[in-house]
């Protein structure tokens, strides 16, 4: 009898003992659960940032583009403006070449403008008297 209750006896620590082991080995497997879900949120949290810091990247990349263009824009606008004020100009001085020709007195210019201006009164001023009578 008392090897019967010895073997129960031991029976049990055994069985106590694989609940030990038991136990330990699902303990362990909660906390490299719990450490690869770290490892998980950790890797997602990386995620985030990256994907966060790549759209700063190319949120500024944009609002360069945005800048340079506007600086383009104002490249050529001022260059278009330089471009009116130099034909405004250009103009002014065939204006004014133009001008002194016609005042001179021994230029053919002014000789042709005067035959013309003079031809054109004559039929003008002919054509009103004929009308007239």
């Amino acid at each position: 009898m008392l090897v019967f209750k010895t073997a129960a006896l031991v029976l049990v620590f055994k069985t106590a003992a694989l609940v030990l082991v038991f136990k330990r080995a699902a303990l362990v497997l909660v906390f490299k659960t719990a450490a690869l879900v770290l490892v998980f949120k950790t890797a997602a949290q990386v995620l985030v940032f990256k994907t966060a810091a790549l759209v700063l990247v190319f949120k500024t990349a944009a609002l360069v583009l945005v800048f340079k263009t506007a600086a383009l824009v104002l490249v050529f606008k001022t260059a278009a403006l330089v471009l009116v004020f130099k034909t405004a100009a250009l103009v002014l001085v065939f204006k004014t070449g133009a001008l002194a020709l016609l005042l001179n007195r021994t230029s053919p210019a002014y000789k042709l403008t005067s035959f013309i201006s003079t031809a054109y009164f004559k039929i003008f001023f002919t054509s009103k008297t004929r009308t007239s009578r």
